[in-house]
């Protein structure tokens, strides 16, 4: 399983090539951008990234978003260094805190400002951790800040 991420190096490479793709030094260090070699954390943040995608409104939704919070920090676990599962759970906190429980949002708020601090320590170029801080900027918490929120998104962009 570990040499799973070793194969999809090589094929992309292989892929570039044949398709004579001409990357700039930035885009080369930046493609492919393998997260974890950790098959186990790369296991959790995929179970995760499908709950996620999976979330609807009421009480369900909060009982799902808590799972998927459950299983990013299972990811963050099997390798803390990690830094896209810090970002997305980042976002399930604030998404949590916003639309599932806002009468706790300081707590889930400032729960997705750490994990948005240790994303960016690991990895300060990650479009997921912008969108998680714009999520955070427009809350109520933060005074619903649309223009810092609309940068976040742009800078998300840009990164991407």
């Amino acid at each position: 399983m570990t040499d799973v991420f070793a194969a999809q190096d090589t094929i992309s490479q292989q892929v570039a090539s044949r398709l004579q793709l001409h990357l700039t030094a930035t885009q080369q260090t930046r493609h492919p951008r393998r997260s974890t070699s950790n098959p186990l954390a790369y296991d959790y943040y995929t179970r995760g990234v499908y709950n996620y995608d999976q979330r609807g409104r009421g009480p369900a939704a909060k009982d799902q978003n808590e799972a998927t919070i459950g299983l990013f920090k299972k990811a963050l676990a099997a390798d803390p260094n990690y830094a896209l599962a810090h970002a997305r759970l980042a976002h399930a906190y604030a998404f949590h805190a916003v639309f599932n429980v806002p009468d706790e949002q300081e707590t889930w708020i400032s729960l997705a400002n750490d994990e948005m601090n240790r994303a960016d320590a690991i990895d300060a170029q990650l479009p997921e951790t912008h969108l998680a801080r714009a999520l955070v900027l427009f809350s109520d918490s933060s005074g619903y800040r649309a223009a810092a929120a609309i940068r976040e998104v742009r800078a998300a962009i840009a990164a991407a």
